[in-house]
């Protein structure tokens, strides 16, 4: 089945149609382009067309003229905020993914300092991404607009999730709280998207689980063996709401599977002994991961906040959180070498005293070289 959306920009109609065509994919994804109305015929265009689309998405500045020779007479986070007021009230037939681009350098960091728009907006693209991260962000687009989709047929933990059994239950405590409150469908895609996938804890992104097993994926995105082992690791997947978009796998699933398949722990062995049971268990040939310069241990757990790059706990620098903590989100770290190179903010308080004498160290190691 196919999504629709509606691509709403500023930019001559030939050049937002190219964009949109560039979107769509037969069978997954049909993206239609529009130049932006005024704000009554904007909302009223959304009203009266609702059931031929099932997402919209926004340039985030139109100071263009449409084919009328009208300019825009609101910005894009009003707009965004106006529609989520009527689709709760039910004024809009439907609650649908509202998705945010721009062409502006370096858009989504400098978005991110501005707390309200990522309270509006299902997710962020610039514009380039659109191109040189074309098959993702079609996937994304696809995942969000069928979650929508299942979220308006049930609203259970299991429909959420893909699973109900083992959820941790502090997690379950809040889905169920979002459920019984009936709360609009755009929040609980946004809780499980920025709380739970996007969060280290639960689940891990690909980073997080080559690092658990000692697989170089840093160097080597696109190894055929990785791919061949992600086929064997279907049990530990995340199979909920946006897992066509945002892979994900579950931490406590993949401790379990190891132990089933090798009878022993995961966390006991060193990079080098975990990738050689997976290669002759699966007759492949995975990259052993590498310890960063100044890292020590190849009993890898974590990663680099700042590079992605494994590391193991005793040689991870705690960051401080930039966002409420949930409670079954993990801490997060920078490698040794990152935390060199940061500034004292960006430290956790337990771990600024720790850096301060690793620098002191590394400077007069340099210094003894020189």
């Amino acid at each position: 089945m196919a999504y629709n959306y509606f691509y709403i920009d500023d930019d001559p109609i030939g050049t937002i149609t190219e964009t949109a065509k560039g979107l769509s994919v037969k069978e997954e994804i049909d993206v239609k382009a529009h130049q932006h109305e005024t704000w009554d015929n904007e909302l009223s265009f959304l009203k009266e067309r609702i059931d031929e689309f099932d997402g919209v998405i926004f340039d985030w500045k139109l100071k263009g003229y449409n084919g009328k020779k009208e300019k825009a007479n609101y910005n894009v986070e009003a707009l965004a905020q106006q529609i989520r007021t009527l689709v709760s009230d039910k004024i809009i037939a439907k609650d649908f993914p509202i998705i945010l681009c721009s062409a502006e350098f370096n858009f989504r960091e400098s978005i991110k300092k501005n707390s309200t728009p990522l309270d509006l907006f299902d997710t962020i693209y610039e514009k380039n991404e659109f191109d040189v991260k074309k098959e993702e962000v079609i996937a994304q687009l696809f995942s969000l607009a069928k979650s929508y989709k299942t979220l308006t047929e049930t609203k259970t933990i299991r429909s959420i999730l893909g699973e109900e059994e083992t959820i941790d239950y502090r997690l379950k405590d809040y889905l169920n709280k979002l459920i019984t409150e009936v709360t609009p469908l755009h929040n609980i895609v946004r809780f499980v998207l920025y709380k739970v996938i996007e969060i280290p804890g639960l689940l891990m992104n690909d980073k997080m689980l080559a690092s658990r097993l000692g697989v170089d994926i840093i160097g080597y995105p696109n190894d055929k063996n990785w791919k061949e082992l992600l086929e064997h690791l279907i049990d530990v997947k995340y199979k909920g709401i946006l897992s066509e978009g945002w892979h994900r796998w579950w931490a406590k699933d993949l401790m379990d599977w190891w132990r089933n398949m090798f009878d022993c722990e995961l966390g006991n062995l060193k990079a080098e002994k975990r990738v050689e049971m997976l290669n002759d268990k699966f007759n492949i040939a995975l990259k052993l991961a590498e310890k960063t310069e100044k890292s020590k241990s190849t009993f890898f757990w974590e990663v680099c906040k700042k590079t992605g790059k494994p590391i193991a706990i005793r040689d991870a620098i705690l960051t401080v959180e930039e966002y409420e903590k949930m409670p079954w989100q993990a801490d997060e770290y920078y490698s040794i070498d990152s935390a060199l190179e940061e500034a004292a903010n960006k430290i956790h308080p337990l771990d600024r005293d720790k850096v301060q004498k690793l620098k002191e160290k590394h400077t007069k190691t340099r210094k003894k070289n020189v």
